[in-house]
């Protein structure tokens, strides 16, 4: 995990969450999963990195805090 946070350019975000029965929980919010987790039941970190981020009309609700032009 450690890893992940810096290996690569932009570093990844790290997400605390919850999967539970084909779900993902991040807070209030929470994602069916399209098929089930090899991970058991528990609290997870999920990584996501920006370039995979979109902005939309519905989804989880997030905070930009920092952007850097990067070339």
């Amino acid at each position: 995990m450690d890893v992940a946070a810096f290996i690569g350019s932009p570093p990844m975000n790290l997400i605390e969450g919850e999967l539970e029965e084909g779900t993902l929980s991040v807070g209030a919010y929470r994602l069916a999963l399209p098929e089930p987790p090899a991970h058991p039941p528990g609290p997870v970190t999920i990584g996501i990195r920006p370039g995979h981020i979109a902005l939309a009309d519905e989804g989880m609700a997030a905070s930009l805090y920092l952007s850097e032009n990067l070339g």
